[in-house]
């Protein structure tokens, strides 16, 4: 039995392996990421980022907490990160795609899914404990990010916490990605921006093979240290 349980882990890996690669070779490129693929290929794979990116989250999120989830893509992190804290989680996004994704495959009792843009878009509910914006950030302009930090702060209750990452870019570089709007080239550069809205904001960057990632967190109450 076990040997057939590894060849069915082994076969997973090599299916998401292939998927991951059908379609992020070539254009367009998708707007989220089928983490599934994460999760049977980092047994084999130099992919320790990927859980890496909510843990952060999560550890601002205490038992009962009301969590907003923006542009949450495939789900994954809410239904198996989060909800295990949360009490409730909405999670939004504004691709269909995603959040037909999402509520076909990441279910989950706690969590509620919305399509919705969140430059324009009402939220779900006006009062949160912690508002993840994870891997997004960089798709919008940085007049964009100022108006979102401003809806977030407001949707904050007292001494909520606004958490997230995106992609440290290298100086010169093209982007990473054809629909990312602003990458930020360093985190002091992000820190300002948070700052501009935020009474508190903190930064860490994470170094690994594939990849820079920057964590943020910003608040206008006590802001935990990563």
């Amino acid at each position: 039995m076990q040997r057939l349980a590894d060849l069915a882990q082994r076969f997973l890996a090599w299916h998401y392996r292939h998927e991951t690669n059908r379609r992020w070779s070539r254009p367009p490129l998708p707007e989220w990421f089928d983490h599934r693929s994460d999760l049977y290929r980092w047994m084999y794979e130099e992919l320790g980022y990927w859980i890496e990116r909510p843990v952060y989250s999560r550890e601002v999120m205490r038992p009962g907490c009301k969590v907003l989830d923006l542009c949450c893509g495939d789900g994954f992190y809410a239904a198996h990160v989060f909800a295990d804290v949360a009490s409730h989680i909405d999670a939004s996004d504004f691709d269909p795609a995603a959040i037909e994704h999402a509520k076909r495959v990441h279910t989950h009792p706690r969590v509620t899914h919305h399509l919705l843009d969140i430059r324009t878009d009402p939220f779900p509910d006006s009062c949160y404990d912690v508002i993840v914006w994870d891997g997004a950030i960089e798709h919008f302009t940085l007049d964009e990010t100022r108006e979102i930090l401003r809806r977030c702060r407001a949707a904050l209750a007292d001494g909520g916490v606004l958490c997230g990452n995106t992609i440290l870019a290298d100086s010169g570089a093209p982007l990473a990605h054809p629909d990312h709007e602003h990458e930020y080239r360093g985190a002091d550069e992000l820190e300002r921006v948070l700052g501009e809205v935020f009474a508190h904001a903190g930064t860490i960057v994470i170094e690994h093979p594939a990849r820079k990632n920057i964590y943020f967190r910003a608040s206008d109450g006590r802001l935990s240290r990563f």
